[in-house]
Parts: C-alpha cells; sequence; structure tokens
C-alpha cells in the first residue's frame, strides 16, 4: 500500500489524472497519496465533491468524471437544484447516459418558498455501474441535510456511505431568507423547535444521532462540515465523529491537520473530509484531495478514497450479526442444530482443545499424532 504524500517535485501526469488543461487544473495542487487511474478489480473508488450548483447540462463533467476518475460511488453536496420528479428522472438519465446503472439517494429541504429550479443546499449519494448490484439499502434526511446508500461486501459486512451539507451561516442574523440556513430553520419552528434554534448546531446533534444506529455497519462520511479542523466550534462536528469511532481517513497521509490544503477557493483552511470507522484502513489505497477544477466546475475541490475490497472482511473476531439472517428460521435453526449435534457427536471441542494442548508440550508434531 502506497500511502507516501504527494510532493510536487515528484508529479507526473501518470501519477495524477487531468481532466482539465493544465492552467486550470495543476496537477502539482494535488494532496495526498497517488490516485490509481486504472484501479483493479477489487478495488472500489469513491469521489466526493461539493459541486456548488448540478449543471443543467452535466454531459461534459461526467465524461471526464468517468474517464479521469472511474468512480463506483460518487457523493455530492450542494446541489442547489429542487428535487423534483422531473429532475430527478433527469439526474438519473444523465447519468445512465455514462454508466449502464445507477442508483441515486438525494435529498433537500422540504421548504416550498422556492418555486424555480434552483434550491440552496441538497446532497446526493449514487451508486454507479455494477456497484448498484450490491445497494442493499439507502435513504435521506427529512431535512435534507444528509442522504445515503449501503452496499455489501463480502458475507458479513456492510458500508453505508452517507454524504453531509452542514450550513455555513452561524447565526440567524447571518442568513439570508433564500439560504439552506433559513430554509432549515423554517423546517424546525414547523416542526415545534423553539425560534433559538441553530440549525448548523442541531445538525451536529442529529447527525451524530443517525450514525449512531449503524452500530453493525462500517462507515464512510463524506462532508461539506464548514469547519476547519484547526478552528474547531464549541460544538464540533469532529468531536462527534470521533466519539463515534470515526477517524479521518487524511490522517493516513498526516497527524498534522493543520497542513491540509484549502477545499474551496475563497477560504483557508479544509472544509471538506472524509470520515471512516476505524476497520476501513486497513483496506485503504489511496486518499487524494485533487486539484480545483477537476470534476465539476465548482470552487469546492474533489476528493476521492480507493479501498481494496478484498481485503475488508479478513478479520474473523468479528461478529456484526449475532443471529442467523434469513426469512426461513426454522429450517436455518433446523440446520443449525443439526451441525451442532454432529460437532458434539464427534467431540470437536475437546479435540481441539487436546491438539492445543500437545501443542503446547511438544516442539513438533507430525501429522500422524495430531490426526
Amino acid at each position: 500500500m502506497d500511502l507516501t504524500p504527494i510532493h510536487t517535485s515528484s508529479i507526473t501526469s501518470e501519477q495524477v489524472s487531468i481532466p482539465m488543461p493544465m492552467e486550470q487544473c495543476d496537477p502539482n495542487h494535488s494532496w495526498g497519496t497517488t490516485f490509481i487511474n486504472q484501479p483493479p478489480n477489487d478495488t472500489i473508488t469513491i469521489m466526493y465533491q461539493n459541486i456548488r450548483r448540478y449543471p443543467e447540462d452535466p454531459y461534459v463533467s461526467l465524461t471526464m468524471i468517468q474517464r479521469d476518475y472511474q468512480p463506483d460511488v460518487l457523493c455530492l453536496c450542494e446541489l442547489s437544484i429542487n428535487l423534483t420528479k422531473r429532475t430527478m428522472d433527469q439526474m438519473h438519465k444523465d447519468f445512465r447516459s455514462h454508466w449502464d446503472h445507477a442508483s441515486i439517494s438525494a435529498a433537500h429541504t422540504k421548504d416550498n418558498f422556492l418555486n424555480h429550479k434552483s434550491k440552496p443546499g441538497g446532497v446526493a449519494v449514487i451508486a454507479l455501474g455494477k456497484t448498484t448490484s450490491k445497494v442493499t439499502d439507502k435513504g435521506r434526511d427529512n431535512l435534507g441535510r444528509w442522504s445515503w446508500i449501503s452496499i455489501t461486501c463480502g458475507r458479513f459486512t456492510i458500508i453505508t456511505i452517507v454524504t453531509f451539507y452542514r450550513p455555513c451561516q452561524t447565526s440567524i442574523t447571518m442568513a439570508g431568507s433564500t439560504t439552506y440556513y433559513m430554509q432549515l430553520y423554517r423546517q424546525h419552528i414547523l416542526q415545534g423547535a423553539a425560534p433559538t434554534i441553530n440549525p448548523r448546531q442541531q445538525s451536529i446533534y442529529d447527525f451524530a444521532d443517525f450514525l449512531s444506529k449503524f452500530t453493525d455497519h462500517e462507515l464512510i462520511v463524506t462532508m461539506d462540515a464548514n469547519e476547519g479542523p484547526m478552528n474547531r466550534d464549541s460544538t464540533s462536528i469532529f468531536d462527534s465523529l470521533e466519539e463515534l469511532g470515526l477517524v479521518s481517513a487524511y490522517t493516513l497521509v498526516t497527524t498534522e491537520l493543520s497542513t491540509l490544503p484549502p477545499t474551496y477557493n475563497r477560504g483557508s483552511q479544509c472544509i471538506d473530509h472524509i470520515y471512516i470507522t476505524r476497520p476501513l484502513f486497513q483496506s485503504i489505497k489511496s486518499i487524494t484531495i485533487h486539484p480545483f477544477g477537476c470534476g465539476f466546475n465548482s470552487d469546492h475541490r474533489p476528493i476521492t478514497i480507493q479501498l481494496t475490497t478484498g481485503n475488508l472482511f479478513h478479520d474473523l473476531t468479528r461478529f456484526p450479526h449475532r443471529t442467523i439472517q434469513t426469512k426461513y428460521i426454522k429450517k436455518a435453526e433446523a440446520f443449525r442444530e443439526y451441525h451442532c449435534s454432529r460437532m458434539r457427536h464427534h467431540k470437536v471441542d475437546e479435540r481441539i482443545d487436546e491438539v492445543a494442548s500437545m501443542m503446547e508440550n511438544e516442539a513438533t508434531l507430525d501429522l500422524i499424532s495430531i490426526n
């Protein structure tokens, strides 16, 4: 696994994809590990980006994303469009024009004051190509702050991939009437919240509560936190994620998060992040913050994380499912009881203990004595 940080003096065009002309997308501004342009079949590529607005004609952007990143899952923040049935059908058609299959989980606020196409906020997680066959579940927040999909990897492991968009305004006095913050504020009030509610801080409490329910899943959280790791709020999204056992994927490259490059072109800190559960660390092949101008034409940098699915599920000490997962309960219980009875009949447990004892007392053991 190559987790050596990319240095500007050693970058070549083969190491970093260049989906746009050099003057718009300088490869020397990439950060992280080397992105694998042609990943093997056992690698899953997740691409995240705050796209500022989903384009009316995304053909060029999707063509370059497919060519240069070949994502299996695409996570998008700030769609800034009304997610009506018509726009959702068009989005599905857009992705189907580049991939054979697409499974979309998208969300936006239910605020109805805007009747035109534009609507600040919105998130989406899209499984693409063959990955759609592994989708077992998907959903979204009823206030439009996050969406997610769950995919199966191996026999027992489920990975839930979540995209979260946190409001940037810190108080109601700083938020205009059409902002994402004010949309959330109105929805909270309609649900009976006190007028003093702060949607920016409330989103942290609600999001942490949502993630805490996935106790038997591995998690990959992609987000525009609108908060830098070195300038944390008193109630920080990073603290909440770390309390849940998630860690920044960037720590594979550096523990000095102050050295992360800005991911917003008018900002000074990294506000776009990927957090994962610890068991996924062993499977990461690359984590890369790509240059401005790559992916969608946005004011945020795209980020990719690549994982080797073949390395995910060898820890036999983890048993996420403690009961038989089947709708044929009686048949499954009878099948299990049959095997347990055969193990008791052949005294398998006693024989294992006997072999272990022999191994402790004998320097060498031949096959006959073990048998």
